[in-house]
């Protein structure tokens, strides 16, 4: 986030613990920095890491239910890696896009897609230098149709090519998603 002030009676350095006063407890701001004014907090933007949490398991936890998305079918681990690392590099993204968004340009880069699994977690992040609507959240449910073996891991290179949204899995519910990362 980033406004605009003069004749801020709040010392920079302490602005965070002024606006935490009157978020919401699921909301915090962690610092605030003096900026340039042509800065955008959105287009400025030269990466963002997002990280989509599943809880593998049989039976959901309670305490998880409502940040994690709940997968309790076996998944081949393995395979989605291999799956998730023909994502790096430079594509065009189309496929992973939803449907109706009217962006025009989809090409977009991916530093990098980790998955991690420490029983029962799940972690997807992905980093890029930017992101399409919904594209985590359909990347999500195309790796766990590989996971599945609903589709093969050589196939993600086939979807990516085919610029075609139905060709990628469905788009993952919202509660596994969370941006972990802004770099300006």
């Amino acid at each position: 986030m980033n406004f605009r002030s003069e004749n801020w009676p709040v010392p920079t350095a302490k602005i965070h613990l002024a606006m935490n006063s009157l978020l919401p407890d699921d909301v915090a701001i962690l610092k605030a920095e003096e900026v340039e004014s042509e800065f955008h907090a959105r287009f400025s933007a030269k990466a963002k890491t997002y990280r989509y949490s599943i809880y593998h398991h049989p039976v959901m936890s309670p305490l998880h239910r409502l940040y994690y998305y709940h997968e309790p079918r076996k998944l081949d681990i393995d395979i989605m890696k291999k799956a998730a690392a023909l994502l790096l590099g430079t594509h065009d993204f189309k496929c992973f896009q939803s449907q109706g968004a009217t962006v025009k340009d989809t090409i977009r880069t991916i530093y990098r897609a980790e998955i991690t699994y420490e029983p029962p977690i799940l972690l997807l992040e992905l980093k890029g230098n930017g992101f399409l609507y919904n594209m985590v959240r359909i990347i999500t449910g195309t790796l766990c149709n590989i996971g599945l073996g609903r589709t093969t891991w050589q196939q993600m290179e086939e979807i990516i090519k085919s610029k075609n949204r139905a060709l990628a899995g469905v788009t993952a519910p919202p509660h596994g998603l969370s941006l972990k990362e802004v770099e300006y």
